[in-house]
């Protein structure tokens, strides 16, 4: 029985690997050039900069590109144009350039725990949306009046509707610390899940809710039957997508 067991287990081992060889085997490498444009900038001299990539299912890629701004005083400012490069598995590059008007403060990186961050992330969503995560305030000195809002644009830059997710996070001491954490599904038609911690008080919870993404790039949000739950301030909190299309934590 040992031994009619191990035979078994050898024979699926095998065929694993065969399956992974082939895999490996057909698996393609792609190379192509691309130069970064410097008839769209003011400052042509400074050097672009990714800043991150990300990818859709199928492999095609969404990369943020920064350049620095120096004609201002702070060390970390970027020039106020956002740049998104889409790159297919063709090798097409469709360049997206956008001046969304937003508040200078997101255009200034800041340091958190020693890191620099930046207040806009972009996300693929189902193609071809994608998710700007970004700050809106009605006083840039007020710390109070920060939110974090989600624009949705396509390939094309065309920016299809915009949703307020709440407050941007102030932590005990003051500090303004974007801390929202958005979580992709592994089937990116099902959206996403998003994490933020809130102060009240002497009490800070998570908040958490699943959003969706319609035909049209328009978010709505899905009834959930717990979305807050506090925690210490020692609490170290993990979530991740599940094959199943679902999420733990």
């Amino acid at each position: 029985m040992k031994l009619s067991s191990l035979s078994y287990n050898l024979v699926a081992l095998y065929l694993l690997l065969i399956f992974l060889c082939l895999l490996i085997i057909s698996t393609k490498s792609q190379t192509f050039n691309y130069t970064e444009s410097t008839s769209d900038t003011e400052f042509p001299h400074a050097q672009p900069q990714i800043v991150d990539i990300k990818t859709y299912d199928d492999g095609t890629t969404l990369v943020h590109i920064i350049r620095h701004d120096p004609t201002k005083s702070q060390a970390y400012c970027l020039e106020q144009i956002l740049r998104i490069r889409v790159i297919q598995l063709n090798g097409t590059v469709n360049e997206i350039n956008l001046d969304l008007k937003l508040d200078p403060v997101n255009y200034c990186l800041i340091t958190n725990g020693g890191i620099l961050q930046n207040p806009i992330e972009i996300f693929p969503l189902q193609q071809p949306f994608i998710l700007i995560n970004y700050i809106r305030t009605t006083n840039s000195s007020n710390l109070s009046t920060y939110e974090e809002w989600g624009d949705i644009i396509d390939w094309n830059g065309n920016n299809l509707s915009s949703t307020l997710f709440g407050p941007s996070y102030i932590d005990p001491d003051g500090r303004w610390i974007p801390s929202s954490i958005i979580l992709q599904n592994i089937n990116k038609t099902l959206g996403f899940l998003r994490f933020d911690t809130v102060n009240q008080g002497n009490l800070r919870w998570i908040r958490c809710q699943q959003y969706l993404v319609d035909d049209f790039g328009k978010l709505s949000t899905l009834n959930m039957t717990s979305g807050n739950f506090s925690i210490q301030t020692s609490s170290i909190i993990t979530a991740f997508s599940t094959v199943d299309s679902g999420y733990a934590l």
